[in-house]
């Protein structure tokens, strides 16, 4: 694992002066190849009274630099449905450590918090987040209006 943290750190070297502006989400992924996360979700989530199928699914979450798409910092969920918005400290030090300055964070509402927030702009940062919105069917959606 050692030597996989040091070609992590090591790719990034030579953008480290170049990248300024990065983003940050979460994803599921599957570990088996009979599931995918659109068809099993909502009995991951617990919707629909359906049983839950938690070890079909890691969660991931993960920032990278938007200019040249290097995966800055990231950090294995510990479930599928984990809230997001935890992961964003401790990635969001990683990147200040490794990079020489941070001008925007990017995030959807899921990292939505006053602490988050805080933490962004007390680097100097300029925290930005997407809306949610209503969708036409009443589900939350992310939107760029």
């Amino acid at each position: 694992m050692a030597i996989l943290n040091d070609v992590f750190f090591l790719t990034q070297q030579p953008v480290i002066m170049l990248e300024h502006d990065f983003g940050i989400d979460g994803t599921c992924f599957s570990t088996t190849i009979k599931a995918n996360w659109e068809s099993a979700k909502d009995e991951i989530l617990g919707r629909g009274g359906k049983k839950r199928k938690r070890r079909q699914f890691e969660k991931v979450v993960l920032a990278a630099g938007t200019t040249f798409k290097i995966i800055s910092s990231f950090a294995v969920a510990h479930s599928p449905s984990a809230s997001e918005s935890p992961y964003l400290r401790p990635l969001f030090e990683q990147i200040l450590y490794l990079y020489e300055m941070v001008g925007l964070m990017a995030a959807d509402a899921g990292f939505l918090s006053r602490e988050n927030c805080a933490l962004i702009g007390s680097a100097g940062a300029i925290p930005g987040y997407s809306r949610r919105m209503a969708s036409p069917t009443g589900d939350l959606t992310h939107g760029g209006r």
